[in-house]
This record gives C-alpha cells, structure tokens and sequence, in this order.
C-alpha cells in the first residue's frame, strides 16, 4: 500500500469516528488536466449529453468571504438557478454542533489526501431573480433563506458590511456531463471556463463513507488507465478561479474606465 493512502486510511478512520457525528456518504473529488475533447474521448462522453450553467462567485474586492473560507455561488441552468452558502475548512468540534442544526447539508469533501469539513446550504430560485442579483438590482441578504443567512452567520461572522460589498464574479462557463464507470458508479465531469479562458476540469461522486478509500484507489486508477492526468491539489482551485475572475473584473473596469 502506498504510504499517502495508508496515511488517508488511518485518518478517515480516526476521523468519521472522533465525534463528528455518523456520515453516510463523502464527496469524493478530484481535479483533471486536459482538454474537452481528450476529456469526452476518453471518458466515452457524447457532447450532445451536456448540461451548460453559467456560474458567479460573490466575493469583495479583498475576497474577504474566502479568506473566511465561505463561498457563496450562483449557478443559472435555463429558467431557474441555484444559490448557495457554503462554509468549509470546519473544525471537529463546530462540524458536530452544525450537524445537528443542518443536518445532511453538512459533509466530508476528499481532496487528494485532504478531508474538508464543510456545510452547504441551497435554494432554488427563479432565473430572472438570479439575473438580479447579478446587475446589482437585488441584495443577496433579500434573496437568501433562513437556513443560508444562519449558516453565513454562524459564529458571528461576516460583518454586514462584507454583504453590502459584495459583488458578482463571473460569468464562469460550465459545460458538464454525468459518467458511469465499469462498476456502473455515476460521477459528474465538470469543465468550467473563466473569461480569460483559463479551464477547470472536476470530477466528483458522492459516495459511501465505509467505501472511499476502496473507491478513491479504483477511480484513480481508472483515469490514469484512460490517460487523464490527476492534479494533487484540487482544493486549492477555488482560490485560483477567484483570483483570477477577480484580475478580470478590474481589467474589465480597467477598458471601461474613461482615460483622463
């Protein structure tokens, strides 16, 4: 056994068993090298499966919201869209009290050999409502439910200044597909494409807590066996993709500014 996977092995067992209460399931995730097409041809994928979202990230010009390892997304599908406060980074402690309040909203992401405790909570809401909130006409503490505005300020944090100051990055482009592997497991491969044409290509599984590091091992395997080329740090992607919506946005304001 690899020593990375027998140390993974030792620390989920210790881990799902050190009072964080009992998960059943684990998001399994990891990041691809490569393009769309050695993407869809290796994996067997038919363009025409595709499902297209267009995503944002609100954040302030600091990214104060990621310093304080929450996220909160926007990803618009057709006529409705989903909005949704995710906190990350929790600790053993936290992790077990926000169980208990939000229940299967909260779980373990696998990165690598990294486990993630974080809290997610979504809403559906209307396109053109999600189109608001992204021209700046809607607020997003008018938008967000109960449950969300809890979790965002749990634990006394953000200001509510940070609100007021957040804005929308974006548009990401998301083209994904759903993929079965040989044992008939179903997976999402999302590409995702910023406006200055830098890619991100996940994939991800939820999968059973007693069976992910069997899991983790075959899928590995598989995609190298397909010529995929896994990244070590998916994790650390969501600092990338923020940073660089954000270097966008001002070189976007940047043109737009009249010149003296």
């Amino acid at each position: 056994m690899k020593p990375s996977l027998f140390v993974l092995l030792i620390f989920c067992a210790g881990f799902f068993s050190a009072g964080t209460g009992a998960l059943e399931k684990v998001d399994l995730q990891f990041a691809v090298s490569g393009s769309e097409d050695e993407i869809l041809k290796a994996l067997d994928l038919r363009r025409r499966d595709v499902i297209e979202r267009e995503i944002y990230l609100f954040d302030t010009d600091e990214l104060a919201f990621l310093e304080r390892r929450i996220q909160i997304r926007l990803r618009i599908e057709n006529d409705e869209a989903e909005l949704g406060v995710k906190r990350w980074g929790i600790d053993p402690a936290d992790f077990a009290r926000l169980q208990e309040l939000f229940g299967s909203q909260c779980e373990v992401d696998v990165h690598g050999s990294t486990l993630i405790r974080s809290c997610a909570v979504k809403r559906i809401i209307p396109a053109k409502k999600a189109f608001h909130l992204v021209s700046d006409d809607a607020k997003l503490l008018d938008v967000f439910n109960r449950e969300q505005i809890a979790l965002l300020f749990e634990g006394g944090s953000p200001p509510l200044v940070m609100l007021r100051e957040a804005q929308p990055f974006g548009p990401i482009g998301s083209r994904s597909w759903e993929w079965h592997d040989a044992n008939d497991s179903k997976f999402s491969i999302d590409i995702q494409k910023l406006p200055d044409k830098q890619r991100f290509i996940e994939l991800s599984m939820k999968i059973r807590t007693g069976d992910a590091i069997k899991e983790k091992e075959k899928l590995e395997k598989d995609l190298r066996a397909r010529g995929l080329a896994l990244e070590p740090d998916q994790h650390g992607r969501r600092t990338e993709k923020l940073t660089g919506l954000l270097n966008c946005a001002r070189l976007l304001k940047s043109k737009s500014s009249p010149k003296p």
